[in-house]
C-alpha cells in the first residue's frame, strides 16, 4: 500500500511540475511578445491553462512545444503564421506552437473540446521545408 501511495505521490508531483512549467512558459512567452503582466492576454491565458489542465492536455502541449522548438533549433524553421488548428489558442501562440503576426489578429478563443473530438490536429510548416520537418 505504501508503494502505491508513493507512486501516486510521484505522479502528482510530476503533474504539478508540468502545470507550473506550462503556466510559467505561457506567461514568459506573452511577455516576450510585449504583453504586460496582468493584462487581458495574461488573464485569457490563465483561463485557457486552467481549462487545458482540466482536460489533461498539459503534457501533450509541452511535447508539441518541445517539437516546435527542436525543429526551430535544428532546421531553423517555424510554423506557418495564421495556419493550423492552434492559431486561436493564446497558450499555443505564447508557447510557440502557432504563430500570428500580432495578438490582435487572434481569432476567437479555441474550443479545446472540439479539438479533442477532431483527433487529428494540423500544424503547418512552409512547403519548402515540410519534408525535412517530417523526416
Amino acid at each position: 500500500m505504501t508503494k502505491k501511495r508513493n507512486q501516486n505521490r510521484k505522479f502528482e508531483l510530476a503533474n504539478k511540475s508540468a502545470v507550473e512549467s506550462m503556466r510559467f512558459l505561457t506567461h514568459f512567452g506573452l511577455r516576450r511578445m510585449g504583453c504586460e503582466n496582468g493584462d487581458m492576454y495574461h488573464k485569457l491565458a490563465d483561463t485557457e491553462v486552467d481549462y487545458i489542465i482540466e482536460l489533461g492536455l498539459v503534457e501533450d502541449l509541452i511535447c508539441l512545444k518541445n517539437f516546435t522548438e527542436g525543429v526551430k533549433r535544428n532546421l531553423v524553421v517555424e510554423p506557418t503564421p495564421k495556419k493550423g488548428d492552434f492559431c486561436a489558442s493564446i497558450v499555443s501562440i505564447a508557447l510557440g506552437i502557432a504563430r500570428i503576426p500580432a495578438l490582435e489578429d487572434m481569432k476567437m478563443p479555441v474550443n479545446w473540446q472540439d479539438l479533442i473530438d477532431k483527433k487529428i490536429l494540423k500544424l503547418y510548416y512552409p512547403e519548402e521545408e515540410r519534408n525535412s520537418v517530417v523526416a
